[in-house]
């Protein structure tokens, strides 16, 4: 699949798109987030992987986008609005990303704070949407948190220089293949 091969009916609003995963075949993702499809539904409208483990959360054939039932937890708090200069917390998971913002500005300064909540280690990395583990080189270092064991917390303070779509990833092992990624957007 390519990404010209991908687009939405004209009623339905977001960005289709690609990626190219760890093992060279491309990931369709709605709005950054990876679409799959659930191995163990045998039927049309089997929809059997629905909140599997707590983390995988499916849309029934026909439902709408954004109808899906929502985690428990929403994952972002003040989407679209630009976050104040200040503090962004990142929850890691087993193949889950959740921050309390999605949307920076340019020239601003802001801390990650990534708290490991899940069982295996993890690391949170800042790079360009659909990189593969290249993080930004921002105010003198590179823009990771690696090496988060179950429970752990980091910290880091990134100024984004250039407006753009960037991610927040975990690379250990096959966890963004997995999904372990979320978009973020940054604005002028």
């Amino acid at each position: 699949m390519s990404s010209t091969d991908v687009s939405l009916p004209g009623a339905v609003g977001g960005t289709l798109s690609t990626f190219p995963r760890a093992d060279g075949t491309n990931q369709a993702a709605y709005n950054g987030i990876p679409l799959y499809y659930w191995a163990n539904d045998k039927e049309p409208g089997d929809t059997t992987g629905q909140n599997v483990g707590g983390v995988w959360f499916v849309v029934a054939p026909g439902t709408p986008f954004g109808a899906a039932p929502a985690p428990a937890a929403s994952p972002v708090a003040n989407a679209g609005t630009p976050a104040a200069a200040g503090e962004v917390d990142v929850t890691l998971a087993e193949f889950t990303v959740q921050v309390t913002e999605t949307t920076f500005t340019v020239g601003v300064a802001y801390t990650f704070t990534a708290t490991n909540a899940g069982g295996f280690t993890h690391e949170m990395v800042l790079e360009k949407a659909g990189d593969n583990d290249q993080p930004l080189e921002l105010n003198g270092s590179a823009t990771e948190i690696e090496g988060l064991a179950p429970s752990a917390s980091g910290s880091l303070t990134v100024t984004f220089t250039e407006p753009g779509n960037y991610q927040l990833a975990c690379h250990v092992m096959t966890h963004y293949p997995m999904g372990m990624a979320l978009t973020i957007h940054v604005v002028a």
